[in-house]
Order: structure tokens, then sequence, then C-alpha cells
């Protein structure tokens, strides 16, 4: 028994830098999963993600009155527009092809009579969310402004910050690029630490 033990610990030490490597993976791939999924549901400027839409509904109220039986297409005309011109609420674009016996609610032709439902105007509803909160933390920046006439670049430095420091204005980068590019190359976007810059003045 011991010494079956001791050969399976020898193999486990043997191969311990691809246990270590397969643990790993199996960290990174659930963190990228955790992260993804974060950034999937946040909702940024109203902008609607799945979880915010399952917070809003289409309730229907009062028909409107003076609904015409019938509307001839015009050209430009879609659904949507006919559908906020009687209803006030485009979302009865819906209605009015289900009624029309329609397949595809986009393919309407100049001249085509319409049934207009007498149906509810349906109004979009959100149900209110939980607030969001926002952590601010008070790190001050500061970023030491460029005064002489030359400039050593370093790590994680980009035209427009060096412009933004030297003169105040990161539209003046091109000023930079344009006394540099035998230096800097082709590409201003790639810059190497370690360059020395000539800053017009």
């Amino acid at each position: 028994m011991e010494q079956k033990l001791k050969s399976v610990l020898k193999s486990l030490k043997i191969n311990e830098g691809l246990i270590s490597s397969i643990m790993g993976g199996v960290v990174v791939v659930i963190m990228a999963a955790m992260i993804f999924n974060y950034f999937k549901s946040v909702n940024k400027n109203g902008k609607i993600t799945d979880e915010s839409a399952s917070n809003a509904s289409v309730t229907e109220e009062t028909t409107p009155k003076e609904l015409p039986a019938t509307y001839k297409v015009k050209q430009g005309d879609d659904l949507w527009h006919i559908s906020e011109k009687y209803y006030n609420s485009g979302y009865n674009y819906v209605d009015i092809a289900k009624t029309n016996k329609l397949a595809n609610a986009s393919a309407i032709e100049v001249g085509q009579d319409l049934v207009i439902p007498k149906v509810g105007a349906k109004k979009i509803t959100v149900l209110k969310a939980e607030p969001e909160t926002t952590v601010v933390a008070n790190t001050p920046i500061t970023k030491i402004s460029i005064e002489g006439a030359k400039y050593t670049t370093v790590k994680g430095d980009h035209l427009w910050s060096i412009a933004v420091r030297a003169y105040g204005d990161g539209y003046a980068w091109t000023k930079i690029y344009n006394a540099n590019r035998q230096i800097i190359g082709r590409n201003p976007s790639i810059l190497f630490s370690g360059v020395e810059l000539t800053l017009p003045r």
C-alpha cells in the first residue's frame, strides 16, 4: 500500500507542471465567462439589454376614436408610421399586419388598401428598475506637462497624450507627427519607448 502511494505521488510530482497548467487554464476560462456575463448585462446610457428588456411590457390602452376602415398606402409609408398616425403608437403595426394577413410586415406596396383594426393603442411601459450604485474613487490624476522642445517617450505614451501635455490640445498630435515622421514611421499609432521626439513650439 505504501509503495503504491509513493508511486502515485511520484507520478504527480513528475506531471506537476502539466497539472498546474490545466488548473490555470480552467481558472482563466471561468474568469473570462464571469467577465463576459457581467458586461453582457450592463445597461449603459439607456441601451436595452436582455435583463432590462425583461422589465418592459407592452400594454393596450383604449381604442382611439375616428379610426378609418381602410388606408391606401402612399409612397414612403411603412406599417410603423401608419400605426403611429392612427394609434399614436408604432407598436400597433403588429395588429395591422395580422388583420391584413401580411406574411412580411415590411412588404407593403403603394396603392395597397390596408384594413385598420379597431384595437387599443399599445404603449410600452418599463417597470421600475433598481437604482444603480456608482463607486467613484478619489484618486488624483496628475499628468506632468511637457515644457521643452524635446521629449523622450516612455511606455504607454501616444501622440495624443503627448500633445495634450505639451500643448494642452490633443489635436496638435499632427504637429508632433509631422515634425518626427522620419523617426516615428508611417503609422503614428505605433510609438516605441525611448524615442526622442522634437516638439515644435
